[in-house]
């Protein structure tokens, strides 16, 4: 089971945040929160409390689906890796989306070029 801190660890990574530069966000946006909390609460040494969380989420702005897979490692039900999964099942689905939509513009242009060109021949 996958547990708070190596969730917010994950987050941290993904931002390319060092410990030090977590710390200094949280100093710049209410109570800091020091780089030795923060590894402790990573490595589980230290319970996760709700005003360690609110500082580092406010200062990782995370959003309300990375929220929703730390309260679910907080709990400690197991849902955080059901959360996770969605989470990344939704990333990829944008991606291929993002894909899908190149696809489609690149199509629709050579759809107008061919007509273009047809309504060029046709013309007197």
């Amino acid at each position: 089971m996958t547990s708070a801190g190596e969730v917010l660890k994950r987050f941290r990574r993904a931002r390319n945040l060092t410990l030090g530069d977590l710390s200094e966000l949280t100093r710049q946006r209410g109570p800091r929160v020091s780089t030795s909390q923060i590894g402790k609460v990573e490595r589980g040494e230290r319970k996760l409390t709700d005003s360690v969380f609110s500082a580092l989420a406010a200062a990782m702005e995370l959003t309300e689906a990375e929220r929703q897979q730390v309260q679910a490692a907080r709990a400690g039900t197991g849902a955080v890796d059901v959360v996770s999964a969605v989470a990344d099942l939704e990333a990829k689905m944008i991606s291929e989306l993002a894909l899908l939509r190149g696809e489609l513009r690149a199509s629709l242009n050579a759809v107008m070029d061919a007509l273009d060109r047809l309504r060029d021949q046709l013309r007197p």
